[in-house]
């Protein structure tokens, strides 16, 4: 029950990564950014008029009043509709950039191995609902604020000192008021972030290992054991939430003060200078007024700033799982020309261990050749699954390499894997969908003739009649509920669908009666004619039928030959054929 988290992507690939998602959306983001700077320059008209007013004051008749005032209105009405359409476009920019990043994020975390997506699940879990969600946040309203915020504050900024630059001067009193407690603050924010993630991570882990393993825990009265460990696993999360919040008790009170003493500073600034005749009524409003103005902005910039960075710690986390599914599947060999005509498996000097110190498998050379039927047996526990893993290269080994037509396994796509191995275990899933949804995953072009002829062929074409609605019969956990037995037919049917070189089956058939499962073997068997077969029987009439029978034994193959030289060679597979066929007499 212990998680394994994925890895993090550096601070540099972040950015870079950022840098790269922003220039594939440059135009768009220029487009936004330009007509929101129109909106602060339509916003800073009416401080601009009502100082022009104010110097106007004794001397201005009411058609000049009038005229300020309905121009100040037509400012003001401009502002609000470019601010809208700038808003509106950043939203729709963010639900691009969202829809890229978790469309990207579902591709790497189908291309991990299983053997991590089971070591991490709680880790993959939390990637995908609370760091996506902080990163939706971001996204859609945390990064637009921040860019707009930053635009009104260059653009105000750069009025003020046009306007009065002996003023604008006032403003440097909030750099160090506000600059010195972000500073302090900002780099705590990442590594905060980055540890509240991984506990969450390790209270989803938690939570569900003990759901996933509930008969065990209530076998070895474990309730209390496991009620403590999430407890504890919440505590720690706690902690490190109230750490990266506690941060804004620092900000907060920084900007107040920081705003208000400009605000200070600048009526100061303006006496002075007024009384020295260095700056009119009329200039010290207008630069009273932008300042005033100025301070939401700023405000905006460093409150939104703080989840921004939150959002860059969930961003690390999303982008490490792409890294981790690179680095699972490095760059593919070319593929010649005559791979798919010959599936011949080797397997050289193979040893695997899933953790350090307990090799599972030890030494194994294997040659199986193109269209034979291999079966691998053995007592509970000797690798046999494991082997399977291998060959289908789900997990790697940590010596030697396996080959299908000459290629090494682990050096292919996922893509490139699937068109030539497949495996089928007993741990089948039911998608929620219609019944072709669930067949098609494995040929997107099948036609219905193609599905009804597979789902014969497997023999649930009685089952598919008995549907309201046939193929289009929605079925999982929202639509008509599957016996366990029929949805390993419809595994079945999708490896026929898919059509690869090589076939695994561990125990396909495993929850059929023995009858059944013997002759749906054998209608497979037919149907993939020429392909090569490798069961994993626990049950031995697989093996009597199959060309060649491989025994492992304490991780390694002990014996290999045909079925009928094994019973008689007074070995393991003699002792485990006479066992076997005395329970099922």
């Amino acid at each position: 029950m212990i998680d394994s988290q994925l890895p993090v992507a550096t601070t540099g690939d972040t950015w870079r990564s950022a840098l790269r998602l922003l220039r594939r959306y440059r135009l768009a983001l220029a487009g936004t950014i330009s007509v929101y700077a129109l909106a602060v320059a339509a916003s800073l008209a009416p401080p601009w008029l009502l100082g022009h007013l104010i110097d106007g004051i004794g001397t201005a008749t009411q058609s000049t009043v009038n005229t300020i005032a309905a121009l100040a209105l037509g400012f003001l009405i401009l502002q609000a509709l470019l601010t809208g359409l700038s808003r509106a476009w950043a939203f729709r920019l963010g639900e691009r950039i969202v829809r890229r990043l978790r469309d990207g994020f579902i591709v790497d975390s189908l291309r991990l191995p299983t053997s991590t997506v089971e070591r991490s699940s709680g880790d993959l879990m939390t990637r995908s609902t609370d760091d996506i969600g902080l990163l939706n946040d971001v996204v859609r309203r945390a990064a637009p604020e921040v860019v707009m915020a930053v635009v009104s504050v260059t653009i105000i900024a750069g009025a003020l000192f046009v306007i009065n630059p002996y003023m604008a001067a006032a403003c440097i009193v909030a750099i160090p008021l506000i600059g010195l407690p972000v500073r302090h603050v900002l780099p705590k924010v990442r590594p905060r972030v980055l540890a509240e993630r991984a506990a969450l991570s390790t209270v989803a882990q938690n939570l569900a290992s003990t759901v996933d393993n509930a008969r065990t825990v209530e076998a070895f009265r474990l309730a209390q054991a496991r009620q403590d460990t999430i407890h504890d696993c919440l505590g720690e999360a706690y902690r490190n939430s109230y750490r990266a919040m506690s941060l804004r008790r620092i900000l907060f009170p920084a900007i107040d003060g920081g705003m208000a003493m400009v605000l200070v500073a600048g009526i100061i600034i303006g006496g002075v200078l007024y009384d020295a005749g260095l700056a009119s009524l009329g200039e010290i409003a207008t630069v009273l007024l932008l300042m005033k103005q100025m301070s939401e902005p700023v405000a905006t910039v460093v409150i939104w700033l703080q989840v921004f960075m939150q959002g860059g710690a969930s961003f690390s986390r999303i982008i490490g799982v792409g890294s981790a599914a690179q680095t699972a599947h490095p760059p593919a060999e070319p593929t010649p020309a005559d791979s798919k005509k010959s599936a011949e498996v080797r397997l050289e000097d193979i040893s695997f261990a899933y953790t350090d110190g307990n090799e599972v498998l030890t030494d194994i050379n294997l040659r199986i050749r193109p269209g034979e039927r291999l079966a691998i047996v053995g007592p509970s526990g000797a690798g046999k699954t494991t082997l399977g893993l291998l060959i289908a290269g789900i997990e790697r080994p940590q010596s030697g390499r396996v080959t299908i037509g000459g290629l090494d396994i682990t050096h292919r796509t996922p893509e490139q894997r699937r068109s030539q191995v497949l495996l089928v275990s007993q741990e089948q899933h039911l998608f929620s969908g219609t019944v072709t949804d669930n067949l098609i995953l494995a040929k997107p072009d099948a036609t219905e003739e193609q599905l009804r002829e597979v789902l014969r062929t497997v023999g649930a074409d009685e089952w598919l009649a008995n549907l309201p609605d046939g193929l289009d019969t929605d079925i999982g956990a929202t639509g008509t509920k599957v016996d366990p037995g029929i949805v390993q037919l419809l595994a079945l049917a999708r490896l026929i669908l898919a059509d690869p070189d090589v076939l695994i089956l561990d125990e396909a058939t495993s929850r059929m009666e023995p009858s059944a499962a013997r002759e749906l073997e054998q209608r497979l068997v037919e149907t993939m004619s020429g392909k090569t077969i490798i069961s994993i029987a626990h049950q031995l009439h697989t093996a009597a039928s199959a060309d060649r029978v491989a025994v492992i034994d304490g991780g390694r193959i002990i014996e290999l030959g045909r079925h009928d030289d094994l019973i008689h060679a007074g070995g393991t597979y003699e002792n485990l054929w006479r066992s076997w066929r005395a329970v099922t007499k």
